[in-house]
């Protein structure tokens, strides 16, 4: 991945009046999510992040993207520690209960990686399968191409890898962009807006974006190009008087978005956004392994209009242990509206890769 396009680098990441943020560099705890287990808090790379387990047994690390939070992979840590496994999900830096660094520098993914790894040093953990999605799903190909000896595996939900090795020749797409990444992206790095928008309209927001069939690459594609939804035109999209509903989540799950969201803002969540230049920097600075020779799942939604690119998307070239899979009539947030079907095809790929780790004890 070049500079150029990794800068154009982008899934959704989208990620009531609010409550005020908060005032230091540590969040506001919220309230317990229905349903979901009380974190414990482990200091890592001199923050501190509020960590969910469920289970025992070898580790898969699940990390979410925006406008996200651990609460997001309940049903699938749910499913995995019921096969056997320890399911792990951080809040990471920035989101939920887990601490907000004001300076933008502390957002890059390098630093996230090393939040996990220092994470994973505390609970005495070796290694773990990574899943990832959204923000969450670069995260983990960052994590194998900066420490490849933690990762035993990696779980790409939403977009293919991002680290094409640079001895390849450019994979050969040619599917038409649905939406406007850059033009999002430009509107989430500017200072202040996307803070003052998002924090003053937490529940419209989320409403708008967990709407049923609306976000979808079938329905954009009827609309013309310059329509507010195909530019992720956020305050426009939100203004709209059309109804918003259904949702795809339920009402009590909602809440605890709004909830969080309206304690802690999306500023720190915004702040992935503006530190991607800084990402980009710190990358070169680092001893990086490209390829993968560990088992790779990528789950693509079909009607994720971030992702139009499907299943070919040349990832065969160089992984040699791969299973892709499309998840049928899902959007973006495909934890949240095929919960299911994406719990059982992790699972799945577990049992086939990691049966003998799942036996042991742990």
């Amino acid at each position: 991945m070049n500079k150029r396009n990794f800068i154009r680098f982008s899934a959704l990441f989208l990620a009531s009046s609010t409550l005020p943020i908060a005032t230091s560099g540590s969040s506001p705890r919220a309230v317990k999510a229905t349903s979901f287990p009380d974190p414990i808090f482990i200091p890592t790379n001199n923050i501190t992040l509020a960590v969910y387990k469920l289970g025992k047994g070898f580790p898969i690390i699940f990390c979410h993207g925006f406008p996200e939070l651990a609460f997001s992979w309940r049903y699938q840590m749910n499913a995995v520690a019921k096969a056997g496994y320890q399911a792990i999900a951080p809040d990471l830096r920035g989101y939920g209960q887990s601490d907000q660094p004001r300076d933008i520098s502390a957002y890059a993914t390098t630093e996230v990686c090393d939040d996990l790894v220092g994470m994973m040093d505390h609970m005495g953990l070796e290694q773990a399968v990574f899943c990832g999605h959204d923000w969450g799903s670069f995260v983990v190909d960052t994590m194998a191409l900066l420490y490849p000896n933690r990762c035993a595996g990696l779980i790409n939900i939403g977009g293919p890898h991002n680290f094409r090795p640079k001895d390849l020749p450019p994979a050969h797409t040619s599917v038409k962009e649905v939406v406007d990444k850059p033009a999002y992206n430009r509107f989430m790095q500017q200072p202040e807006a996307p803070e003052k928008l998002l924090n003053r309209n937490v529940e419209t927001f989320f409403r708008t974006f967990f709407r049923k069939d609306y976000l979808t690459t079938t329905n954009l594609s009827k609309l013309p190009v310059e329509a507010p939804e195909r530019k992720l035109d956020l305050a426009t999209m939100m203004a709209s008087t059309q109804p918003k509903d259904p949702l795809f989540i339920s009402e009590t799950a909602l809440k605890v978005y709004i909830e969080t969201f309206s304690r802690t803002g999306f500023d720190g969540g915004i702040n992935w956004y503006r530190a991607m230049p800084k990402t980009w920097e710190e990358l070169q600075k680092r001893k990086l392994h490209w390829g993968l020779n560990i088992p790779y799942l990528y789950l693509w939604p079909s009607q994720d209009p971030i992702n139009p690119l499907g299943l070919k998307v040349g990832l065969e070239d160089y992984i040699e242990n791969l299973q892709a899979f499309a998840i049928e009539d899902s959007g973006h947030f495909v934890m949240e509206e095929k919960p299911q079907e994406v719990s059982s095809r992790i699972i799945n790929w577990l049992s086939q890769n990691f049966s003998n780790q799942a036996a042991r004890k742990y």
